[in-house]
């Protein structure tokens, strides 16, 4: 998982879909249950990722050393962007386990289509900060070599 791009991890989400599906056809609830926590659980990561990945272009990225500045020309920061990010990781953050939710709040597990549409989230905005960096990466072109 660690070595996977977005794309890459996103189409690791739609299986999970996949499996979430096939476990709520067969009335398996522990399966579905299983299937979601690990679901919410990639996607946070995933739009951690995506941070690296496709908001800082891979300028900078943890654990390397090196700082890409010659990447900097594709980098496409603004509030569309922010506000994504910042919804798809506090969507993800209240659902996974790692957070300790209060008995009161008594969270239900997401429903199938929730989870598409959290993933379809995640797809939209990494199509439109691809589109960002093109079109970054052109106002720049001057800039490279």
């Amino acid at each position: 998982w660690d070595a996977l791009s977005v794309g890459e991890r996103m189409q690791k989400l739609d299986e999970l879909v996949k499996q979430a599906k096939d476990a709520d056809e067969a009335s398996d609830s522990e399966k579905y249950r299983v299937a979601a926590a690990i679901f919410y659980a990639r996607l946070r990561s995933t739009w951690e990722r995506s941070v690296e990945e496709l908001l800082f272009n891979k300028v900078v990225q943890r654990y390397d050393k090196a700082v890409k500045t010659m990447s900097l020309p594709g980098v496409a920061v603004d509030s569309d962007s922010i506000t994504a990010i910042f919804h798809g990781m506090t969507r993800s953050s209240k659902i996974i386990e790692a957070h300790d939710h209060a008995v009161a709040a008594n969270l239900p597990l997401p429903q199938l289509e929730e989870m598409k549409a959290d993933l379809q989230a995640l797809k939209d905005f990494a199509a439109a900060q691809k589109k960002k960096i093109k079109e970054a990466d052109e106002r720049h072109k001057h800039l490279k070599p």
